[in-house]
């Protein structure tokens, strides 16, 4: 599946406290993508991408990326890559 497709996917939850471009690098995240990375998907510095990521983890009230990611996902705020998005 295309990049941007995958993209439109990812869209906030009414329920989420993160933003949609929070959602964004997390769901980057969860698929092994660094924040260089994000940065060239999302067409943002790599620096914009771990501020994201930051600000999401403090929302969830917790200190690491994979922590936020698990978070995420459990909550239902992040899309499990192999049933919702898939290749």
């Amino acid at each position: 599946m295309p990049e941007q497709t995958s993209l439109e996917l990812i869209r906030k939850t009414s329920n989420s406290p993160l933003t949609s471009r929070q959602t964004q690098c997390l769901y980057w995240a969860s698929i092994g993508k660094t924040s260089r990375e994000m940065g060239q998907i999302l067409t943002i510095s790599e620096s914009t991408a771990n501020y994201h990521v930051r600000e999401a983890c403090t929302k969830l009230g917790v200190h690491s990326r994979q922590a936020g990611v698990v978070k995420a996902m459990s909550a239902g705020y992040l899309p499990h890559y192999d049933s919702e998005i898939t290749d």
